[in-house]
């Protein structure tokens, strides 16, 4: 054999080699799915592997390379509601694990005869013509509410509820813990009135400092509360004039 055709030879075998490897080394056999929250395996308690190997367009034995990470979030996004999808990771030569996060009620809607919950970052995640228990919230003027999609409003009411959720997460106030102590969110431009549970009203302005506010209205609440037993009243947070905010100051009923 010439020198060209040693070359071709082993292009050959090289191309073959691959073609094999690519049919059966690249398929995948193992896919995972991780709770962001825990760092462990997700229970599929909302959802089965079926339906969210469904919902990624993702199935066994499909080729590694064929995998479109940005196909898979948005066919995701469409379709699963109770869950947020962090990560999709390729590990190469076969696996993929994907990391999903899941979504809590924050706050409910009454709109056109039926609750709509909604989490911390302002996704409609369920739709019921039963009240949830969750924070109800009043005073929407509702642009648009669709499961599985963001809720939108006008004046950026939406966008502030979220910080609101966001901000809560961030002092250590989950979800759960929200809802167990704030009853009611009276929206009324931009000042929010959130009336809890016990009967105390916490009133601000939540176009300025809202993440400084509500940490501030939270410790109040703890604390105060519970040592002096005030189960009535209103707590105010005004504005200083000057970008910042005065001390919480109580009024009783």
């Amino acid at each position: 054999m010439n020198k060209k055709s040693i070359v071709l030879f082993v292009f050959l075998i090289v191309f073959c080699i691959v073609l094999i490897l690519n049919g059966t080394l690249f398929l995948i056999n193992d896919i995972s799915f991780i709770d962001y929250d825990t760092e462990k395996e997700y229970a599929f308690d909302e959802y089965d592997e079926e339906e969210l190997l469904t919902a990624l367009g993702i199935r066994y034995k499909m080729n590694i390379f064929t995998l479109s990470e940005k196909k898979a979030t948005e066919n995701f996004d469409n379709n699963i509601s109770l869950l947020k999808l962090i990560n999709i990771e390729r590990i190469f030569p076969n696996k993929v694990k994907v990391t999903v996060l899941k979504r809590y009620p924050l706050y409910e809607i009454n709109y056109n005869d039926n609750y709509y919950t909604v989490d911390r970052e302002g996704v409609v995640i369920n739709v019921s013509k039963e009240k949830t228990g969750a924070t109800s919230v009043s005073g929407l003027e509702i642009k648009s509410i669709t499961k599985g999609q963001f809720m939108t409003t006008e004046n950026y009411a939406a966008s502030r509820l979220t910080a609101l959720g966001q901000a809560c997460e961030l002092y250590g106030y989950k979800d759960a813990y929200f809802t167990q102590i704030i009853e009611r969110i009276d929206v009324n431009g931009y000042t929010f009135s959130l009336q809890t549970r016990t009967g105390v009203v916490i009133r601000f302005n939540v176009a300025t400092n809202l993440k400084q506010k509500i940490r501030e209205a939270l410790s109040w609440y703890n604390s105060t509360v519970a040592e002096t037993k005030r189960y009535s009243g209103t707590l105010t947070i005004y504005d200083d004039g000057q970008g910042g905010y005065l001390k919480p100051i109580y009024t009783k009923a």
